[in-house]
């Protein structure tokens, strides 16, 4: 079941044109080279590369493979559409790719010598074929999956506008309205009134720490509108995204908050916006 799920994934590596141009040129490039530096599976040795134009035979040998590439991924994928490519769609069309490239190269530069003797060539060529593949396909697909990686971490950058930056960031305001203290929002745990005071309880550095201001938990709510931060009584605000558990105990509830050992109130009045929590 996990395979058949894992098939039906979308592969979309080779999704736009310009991938498919980019895997095509690494592919005929890489043969090309591979085939002139290395010259292997003794193709010396194979009359038709024995002449003294034997590099440029090589070059054109995979050259062959360039243009029928070519026209596989730049052609035939624009001809035969699929609603979504999927990994399976991927694999089968890459193994009707070799298959086919195979035959190709079997009716070019091999000899007729009867059916069976070409079957067994044929298959020793495939043999041949998928080995010289699997080392370009590979790095072809890395290259483009890392270069899409890296585009799609650029355009979340260019769209994260810095409005949305500041949104991460939680501004307290004294009681004239001037930020006094900026604290990152997962970091905010609770907020307690002490007369005209607040004290803002906060993560830094793994520990619980204390920041007071000069304002008044009502201003604070106003100001905090739209942010995790909401009032639970009278004298507490708690950062909703740190509620570890909320506990029910008659008809009055409590909330525990991550980092913080004891339990905080949650009065009558406000016990209605946090039952959702317990459901």
């Amino acid at each position: 079941m996990q395979v058949h799920l894992f098939l039906a994934k979308p592969f979309e590596l080779l999704d736009s044109y310009k991938d498919r141009l980019f895997f095509v040129l690494f592919l005929t490039t890489y043969l090309i080279l591979f085939l002139t530096i290395y010259r292997p599976y003794n193709l010396e040795d194979w009359y038709i590369f024995s002449s003294v134009n034997q590099t440029l035979a090589l070059i054109f040998l995979g050259a062959i493979g360039g243009v029928y590439y070519a026209f596989s991924q730049l052609f035939m994928r624009r001809v035969i559409r699929f609603t979504v490519f999927t990994i399976k769609h991927f694999a089968l069309w890459t193994l009707v790719e070799i298959l086919l490239l195979t035959l190709l190269l079997t009716i070019i530069y091999d000899d007729v010598m009867g059916f069976w003797t070409n079957v067994f060539e044929y298959l020793s060529n495939l043999k041949y074929i998928f080995i010289t593949l699997v080392l370009p396909y590979s790095f072809a697909l890395s290259i483009i999956s890392l270069f899409k990686s890296r585009t799609e971490v650029i355009e979340l950058r260019r769209h994260f506008k810095p409005d949305e930056l500041e949104n991460t960031l939680i501004k307290f305001m004294d009681e004239n309205a001037n930020v006094k203290v900026t604290i990152l929002s997962r970091d905010v745990l609770y907020l307690v009134s002490t007369d005209n005071y607040v004290d803002i309880y906060y993560l830094a550095d793994g520990q619980v720490r204390k920041e007071l201001i000069r304002n008044s938990l009502k201003k604070l709510e106003m100001f905090l509108q739209g942010q995790s931060i909401k009032r639970c009584h009278r004298s507490y605000m708690i950062n909703v995204d740190n509620i570890a558990m909320i506990k029910k105990t008659g008809q009055k509830l409590q909330v525990k908050l991550n980092h913080i050992t004891d339990f905080l109130p949650i009065s009558k009045s406000y016990t209605e916006q946090f039952k959702s929590y317990l459901s």
